[in-house]
């Protein structure tokens, strides 16, 4: 997706994506940890290397021109860390169970951040896999066990 400058804030580490520009029509904020800010601050800073529309307008861009489409780039990337066949959806679901299962974030907080209004959108991106059951075995094994409160 492109993202403009505009919707960067660095000194509040957030971006804000517009309602027009987003799949569910509405705004929402996105916070952001010191290390995505650090790479933004370096994204910035290559702007100027870059100076043009493109390179001023968009966060990612290359050489000072707009990327306007990351597929071929993506299969290229998956190919090379040996794992041809993930999708960028893959991740999405990664980081939806990675931010559910610390047991830190309320499930209401995780949808308004993904953009998702309804639990049927998240169920969808929660779908159980082999070694989810498998994890499931280990907790009930430990709290029967007396391991774990």
């Amino acid at each position: 997706m492109e993202l403009p400058w505009n919707e960067v804030d660095l000194r509040n580490k957030t971006i804000t994506l517009k309602a027009k520009r987003v799949k569910g029509k509405y705004a929402r904020t996105i916070p952001l940890d010191s290390e995505s800010c650090d790479i933004l601050k370096r994204q910035k800073e290559l702007r100027m290397k870059y100076r043009g529309a493109d390179a001023d307008h968009y966060v990612w861009h290359r050489s000072g021109r707009r990327i306007k489409d990351i597929r071929g780039s993506w299969k290229k990337a998956v190919e090379k860390a040996g794992c041809p066949h993930k999708t960028f959806h893959d991740y999405r679901r990664t980081a939806t169970r990675n931010m559910l299962w610390s047991g830190r974030l309320p499930e209401r907080a995780v949808m308004d951040v993904l953009g998702w209004r309804s639990r049927e959108v998240m169920d969808h991106y929660m779908f159980t896999k082999e070694e989810d059951r498998k994890r499931i075995a280990e907790v009930i094994g430990e709290i029967t066990n007396g391991k774990s409160s």
